[in-house]
This record gives structure tokens, C-alpha cells and sequence, in this order.
């Protein structure tokens, strides 16, 4: 009889759990659609906000003219692909060579926990954006992509994540390479960073993320529009969006919603964090949870 309860409840639970769970996939997945459908909608239902989840006179002429007439954007894009490029790859050597020796017991690494609390004050009192923009103008960094790189190298959250992932690594691995004769190096590179591939993934995808979205420090640091990551020159272009800055653009503008434009502005710009995610993703729980359980 309890048995029967039991399961009559877990079968209840789990009717409640999915309806709960597809009301919040709803509501996260609904303004995308909608995003979508605006995108695709000729001038006059988009205009008129006629548009619900389906594309009203479908067209796809926002895309045209995002992708083959504002030249500008192509460069945009080539900035903000060099600036992931670099900027994950040096993120992460430094990331990875500053956590590997943390990750030792202080027995191992005398002054280990005098540096762990220097990553964690730094990461409760970041730097301030005023010493920052001087201290990039001093080194004659303004208006290069190493400006936009360089500050965010060092992450001291991402550093903690992968030091107490390795320290969950069992000491009896790493121990044994050394009686083989193994150097730290050779220990890193074949042993360490094999076995932090969770927590590595889930960094990608932080690092990734930081790079692709961020749009203020170009903003700042760059001076010339030429030289603008994509994001930042999205937010430039919406917000020029209303104002027609000559009759070319009128012209090639012609018979096009600006609202189909701006969302098909942002629906391109998700599309590279939408193709990465999934090959991570499986390792981004493991990564987290791990990198957390043990300082």
C-alpha cells in the first residue's frame, strides 16, 4: 500500500515538475521566436507590431541588407573573431599555468594560501574604470586590440574554478609521474589538463562569452569606429538606427523595417554562442560542481 502511494506521489511530482519546467523553457524561448519572426516580417507588419511567433509577409530582406549591405559589420566581425581567438587563448594558458601550481598543498608550494587569498581580495575589489582606461592610455594601448585583451587576462574566478578542480585530482596521479621522472611540465600537459577537460570546457565558454558580449570597453578604448569588436558596433548602429545619415542609406534601407533590421542584427550576433554551446555543454555541470566542492 505504501508502495502504491509512493509512486502515485512521485507520478504526481513528476506531472507538476514538467509542467514547471516547460513554462520556464516557454518563457525563455518565446521572446527568441518572436525575435525571429519580427526578423523575417515585411515592413508594414513589423511596423505595425502585427508580428506574434510567425513571420507576417515573410522576407528575408532584414538579412539581405545585414549581411551584404552594411559592409561595416564584416569588420566588426572579423575584430570580434580575433579578439575571441586571442584573447581565449591567452585567458587560458595564463588560467592554466597560474591554477596548476595553486592547486598543490602547502606543503608542496610554501605560500600557496598567501597567493589563493590574493586572487580572492582581487576578485572582491576589481580594479576601478578610471585607473584602468589611464593605465591602458600610459602603455599606448588605446585604440588596439590588445586593449581590449590584455585587462581581462587574468580572471582570478576562472583561476579559483580550475585550482580546486585540480585539487580534486587525485595527489597519487600526479605523485606517481614524479617517481617516473616526470618534470611539472610534462606532468600539466599530459595528466593535469586531460583530466580538467570538464572545467577547461566550462571556461571556454566563459572566456568565449566575455569576449563575443562585451561591447563597453570598445566603447572606451577604441577611437576609431573601424577598429569597433561587433557588439559594440551593434549597439552604434541600433542606436543610429532611427536617424537616416544619408540618402544612400535611405535607399538601401527602402521597403525595410528598422525593427527587422535590429532583430536581425541580434539574431545573427547569438548564432556563434548557440554553435559552440553544445559541443561543451556536457562538461559544463561536472566543471562547475567539482571546481566548487573543495579550496
Amino acid at each position: 500500500m505504501f508502495h502504491k502511494m509512493d509512486s502515485s506521489g512521485y507520478r504526481v511530482f513528476s506531472i507538476f515538475n514538467m509542467i514547471f519546467l516547460f513554462t520556464i523553457l516557454g518563457v525563455c524561448v518565446l521572446p527568441y521566436i518572436h525575435i525571429i519572426a519580427i526578423s523575417f516580417s515585411e515592413i508594414g507588419a513589423a511596423n505595425a507590431n502585427q508580428v506574434g511567433l510567425v513571420p507576417v509577409g515573410a522576407t528575408i530582406g532584414a538579412y539581405r541588407f545585414v549581411m551584404l549591405e552594411d559592409t561595416m559589420m564584416l569588420g566588426g566581425l572579423i575584430n570580434s573573431i580575433v579578439r575571441v581567438v586571442v584573447g581565449l587563448s591567452i585567458s587560458m594558458a595564463v588560467t592554466i599555468l597560474v591554477a596548476y601550481p595553486l592547486s598543490f598543498d602547502s606543503s608542496k608550494f610554501p605560500g600557496r594560501l598567501a597567493y589563493a587569498w590574493f586572487f580572492i581580495i582581487i576578485m572582491l575589489f576589481p580594479s576601478a574604470l578610471i585607473p584602468l582606461y589611464v593605465l591602458v592610455k600610459n602603455l599606448n594601448l588605446m585604440n588596439s586590440i590588445w586593449s581590449l585583451i590584455l585587462p581581462t587576462a587574468v580572471t582570478p574566478f576562472y583561476i579559483l574554478i580550475l585550482m580546486n578542480f585540480m585539487r580534486g585530482i587525485p595527489g597519487d596521479i600526479s605523485e606517481a609521474a614524479f617517481v617516473d621522472g616526470a618534470s611539472h611540465f610534462q606532468c600539466l600537459v599530459k595528466i593535469m589538463i586531460p583530466l580538467s577537460v570538464p572545467s577547461l570546457a566550462t571556461l571556454v565558454l566563459f572566456v568565449f562569452i566575455d569576449h563575443w558580449n562585451s561591447w563597453f570597453d570598445g566603447l572606451i578604448f577604441m577611437q576609431d569606429t573601424a577598429r569597433y569588436p561587433l557588439q559594440t558596433y551593434l549597439l552604434t548602429r541600433i542606436e543610429m538606427m532611427g536617424k537616416v545619415l544619408s540618402l544612400q542609406d535611405a535607399r538601401r534601407m527602402a521597403g525595410l523595417s528598422q525593427r527587422s533590421i535590429k532583430m536581425a542584427y541580434i539574431v545573427l550576433t547569438v548564432i556563434p554562442t548557440l554553435c559552440v554551446y553544445p559541443f561543451i555543454q556536457k562538461h559544463i555541470r561536472a566543471g562547475l560542481v567539482m571546481g566548487s566542492i573543495k579550496g
